[in-house]
C-alpha cells in the first residue's frame, strides 16, 4: 500500500512540473541554421541567404538576425558598383545600415561586414584587423574563393 501511495505522488509530481513547464511558455528551441563552418545563421527565422555576382562568377552569403543584416535584405535586389580596396576586400556602397544590434566584426576570411564610418559594406577574402565599427552582417556559404575574383564594376545582388 505505501509502495503504491508512492509511485501516484511521484507520478502526479511529474505531471505538475511538466505542465508547469509548459504552461509558463517553455518550449523545446528550434534547431538551429547550420552554415559552413557549424555556427547559426539565425536560429528562428528562415535562412537569408544572398548571392553576388559580377555575370561570370557568383558567390553566396548567409546573413546573420542582426538589424543591419536585414536591413540591407529588404533592398535586394541591388545593381550596385562594387570596388577593390586594400588587398583582402571588395566593398560596395549600400547607404545607412542600423546597426543597433548588430555584432562586431571577428577576423575570419569569408566575412561580410559594414563598416559604419564609411557606410559600406565589405567582402573579406584575407585576414583583417578587428575594428570597433566594422559589424558582421555574416559568413560566405558558397564559393568563397572567388570573392578575391570578382572583377570591380557592376555586380548584381540578389535573394537566393
Amino acid at each position: 500500500m505505501k509502495k503504491g501511495i508512492w509511485v501516484l505522488a511521484a507520478v502526479i509530481l511529474a505531471a505538475g512540473a511538466w505542465h508547469f513547464a509548459f504552461s509558463a511558455g517553455a518550449a523545446p528551441a528550434p534547431a538551429p541554421s547550420p552554415v559552413a563552418d557549424g555556427e547559426s545563421l539565425n536560429p528562428v527565422a528562415e535562412p537569408r541567404i544572398i548571392t553576388i555576382s559580377d555575370g561570370t562568377r557568383e558567390v553566396s552569403y548567409g546573413l546573420n538576425d542582426s538589424t543591419a543584416a536585414m536591413d540591407l535584405y529588404q533592398r535586394l535586389p541591388l545593381k550596385i558598383e562594387l570596388k577593390d580596396y586594400s588587398d583582402n576586400e571588395k566593398i560596395f556602397y549600400p547607404g545607412a545600415l542600423d546597426v543597433s544590434d548588430t555584432p562586431r566584426a571577428k577576423n575570419r576570411e569569408g566575412t561580410l561586414a559594414y563598416y559604419g564610418p564609411w557606410k559600406d559594406v565589405v567582402l573579406f577574402y584575407g585576414p583583417y584587423r578587428e575594428n570597433e565599427e566594422l559589424y558582421e552582417l555574416g559568413r560566405v556559404l558558397e564559393n568563397g574563393d572567388r570573392i578575391s575574383q570578382l572583377r570591380p564594376g557592376m555586380v548584381t545582388i540578389e535573394k537566393k
